[in-house]
């Protein structure tokens, strides 16, 4: 124990036998070369961390040393009004590390084709599945009518959360922009794994009515701050916070690839219902699939 070789602020040592000279007496004289650098006393031990001002440690502090030393020019970012998991989800997103199909085969998984399980046309990439894909292209441009928004072609993870991020110096519609934009990405993401480990569960119709629905979900049951109508959030996602209406249905446009023709969602009761058969199936739709 330090405290037993400790004595009058200095260190007494009490050897079984004298020091050796050579390599032996080189160690001792480096370790007290090394020790001679802490001024030891006798006030009890506490933590101190390096990495704060103040010596205590801090979960912010962590995180600053992560983003310097292990990603870069992407910082960490962990987005509390959508649910831990998506939260991981995306965190392997941006690290490359979700199981598709180029992903497999380079830890040499074995897989009978590496072409796009959506589309069968291009080879399955994380980039392809969330950008370029036909069902995705589909729905961000869906998500660009839907919030009045003028969307670039993203070809990457980086790509889409930069624009995020710089997309309004509106604090609320920067969030709701961000949830739709992960909820879009967990759908997706949802709807291939049911096409390859449980075809027919995940329509491409009910696409569109689940990154509606999961998006207002988290909002309104994460965001302290949230106020939202079911009916001002079809119409006007954007200007959706502090804004309420009368409990009316609204009329929303679909992509022609999804459904061709105009659907009238319900009202508020839809959510309540939807949160219900979640926990069952995980899965509510607010129309019937016409294929």
């Amino acid at each position: 124990m330090v405290s037993e070789r400790l004595f009058n602020g200095s260190l007494v040592w009490y050897w079984r036998r004298p020091i050796r000279s050579g390599a032996e007496y080189q160690q001792l004289t480096d370790l007290q070369a090394l020790i001679g650098q802490f001024h030891l006393s006798e006030a009890p031990d506490t933590w101190t961390c390096s990495l704060s001002s103040n010596g205590n440690f801090s979960v912010s502090a962590i995180r600053k040393l992560l983003d310097t030393d292990n990603m870069g020019a992407w910082p960490t970012h962990w987005c509390k009004v959508v649910p831990p998991k998506v939260n991981f989800f995306l965190w392997r997103l941006r690290l490359d590390r979700l199981p598709d199909m180029c992903n497999l085969l380079d830890r040499g998984i074995d897989t009978s084709s590496l072409l796009c399980y959506s589309c069968r046309i291009q080879v399955e990439d994380i980039n392809h599945v969330f950008f370029s894909c036909d069902v995705a292209e589909q729905v961000w441009s869906f998500i660009a009518r839907w919030l009045d928004v003028n969307l670039p072609k993203w070809q990457c993870f980086e790509d889409m959360w930069q624009w995020v991020m710089l997309s309004s110096q509106n604090a609320a519609k920067v969030l709701i922009t961000e949830v739709v934009c992960y909820a879009s990405l967990w759908t997706l993401w949802r709807f291939r794994n049911g096409l390859i480990f449980n075809p027919g569960s995940f329509k491409k119709s009910h696409v569109i009515d689940t990154i509606v629905l999961y998006s207002f979900d988290w909002l309104s049951s994460r965001y302290k701050k949230a106020n939202l109508n079911w009916n001002v959030w079809l119409q006007f996602p954007l200007m959706s916070l502090g804004i309420c209406v009368c409990n009316e249905g609204y009329t929303l446009k679909l992509p022609s690839g999804f459904h061709g023709q105009s659907v009238r969602y319900p009202g508020v009761a839809a959510i309540d219902e939807f949160r219900r058969e979640r926990m069952q199936e995980d899965a509510f739709y607010v129309y019937t699939a016409l294929f």
